[in-house]
């Protein structure tokens, strides 16, 4: 993990677009994982009172189950704050996001560090309905029917993280006499979500209307801060940031292996099992939906009395045959020869030399087209 952290006027990031997401060094151990066994009320709060600047507005999650594993370490969570719009330029973008999702953690023992978790929100990316569910349900009289939990949110995203050490941004906004409030001294790491989350048009406007708590247009959240300095060196920005990948560290849902069928060959025949189903080689070439098989036996199945009734039935063809070649064939043709007339004690032995391979051949294969 880099050393270097970003100034009071190097913060929030900017993003410069001269500087590729990778070329940044990557880190496949800093990814972070947030568990939420409940959901929150996701009740807002505004925060202009006492001392409050108004910078975004408060959600209440679930404070005091909820945890995350970040780098070996424990953390809870400690605040969550809607921004709109966003703060930062993330990679590859020319502009701020509309809003931006902060969650706030602290360790829970020593040695003690912070984190914030910036989560882009927008309403121009593709919909996602777990994402917009969880930013409908924030509400400043939060209604009884469940909602997904943060984590859930974050199982959505499934992104890398871009991470960097910097001043904490909480009560800072946008201020031109130069008396925005920033300490370095309060330096925490920022892990930036590559991915936006979904929500509505309509909840966009409607989170930080209903968490000012008033309908005066001064009483709604202040604009963001912005960095003085918007153009971060090359050199400077490669050593401050580091790409967490995998980023958010969670199990995706087993899902059926894409290609083709399970092909294998069934007790020799030409068939190809597919999910269990048999089917022929030939219906499945032919058709987009193969004609399932529905009894087809082996040649190893074949039973010896099939094999018994099947040589009668052949004897009986044979012997008929044999009536009719000794009446007009054998008796006209070979005995009527004195050249062949000493053939004949051979016609048994000629009968059975014909009769004989039906013990030897399946009988499924005197069937074959």
């Amino acid at each position: 993990m880099s050393n270097i952290k970003l100034t009071c006027a190097e913060t929030p990031l900017y993003w410069p677009s001269s500087v590729p997401l990778e070329s940044i060094e990557v880190c496949g151990s800093c990814g972070i994982k947030v568990t939420t066994p409940n959901p929150g009320s996701l009740k807002l709060l505004t925060r202009r009172q006492g001392n409050g600047v108004g910078d975004g507005v408060n959600v209440e999650e679930d404070f005091f189950l909820a945890n995350a594993d970040y780098r070996g370490q424990k953390y809870s969570i400690k605040e969550a704050i809607f921004h709109t719009p966003g703060l930062h330029i993330f990679p590859e973008q020319s502009a701020i996001y509309p809003a931006e999702y902060h969650i706030h953690m602290e360790t829970l023992s020593a040695p003690h560090r912070s984190i914030t978790l910036v989560i882009p929100v927008s309403h121009l990316v593709p919909e996602e309905p777990i994402s917009r569910a969880y930013f409908a349900a924030m509400r400043q009289a939060p209604k009884a029917d469940p909602h997904p939990t943060l984590e859930k949110l974050l199982t959505t995203l499934d992104s890398s993280v871009i991470q960097y050490q910097g001043p904490d941004l909480r009560s800072r906004i946008y201020d031109t006499s130069g008396a925005a409030v920033c300490s370095e001294k309060n330096e925490r790491q920022f892990l930036m979500v590559l991915k936006p989350a979904s929500i509505r048009a309509s909840d966009l406007e409607r989170i930080p209307r209903e968490g000012s708590l008033s309908i005066d247009p001064r009483d709604l959240p202040a604009p963001g801060a912005e960095p003085k300095v918007k153009a971060i060196s090359y050199d400077r920005l490669r050593k401050a940031a580091v790409l967490a990948r995998p980023g958010l560290l969670y199990t995706k849902p087993d899902t059926a292996k894409a290609g083709g069928p399970n092909l294998r060959l069934l007790d020799g025949n030409e068939l190809i099992d597919i999910s269990g189903t048999p089917v022929t080689l030939k219906s499945l070439l032919e058709s987009d939906k193969p004609e399932t098989v529905t009894a087809i036996q082996s040649p190893g199945s074949q039973t010896m009395g099939a094999r018994i009734v099947m040589a009668l039935a052949m004897l009986v063809g044979f012997l008929f045959f044999d009536y009719l070649a000794a009446e007009y064939i054998w008796t006209g043709c070979i005995e009527a020869s004195p050249a062949l007339k000493g053939w004949s004690i051979y016609k048994w032995l000629f009968v059975l030399f014909i009769f004989m391979p039906v013990f030897f051949v399946s009988p499924e294969m005197l069937f074959i087209s």
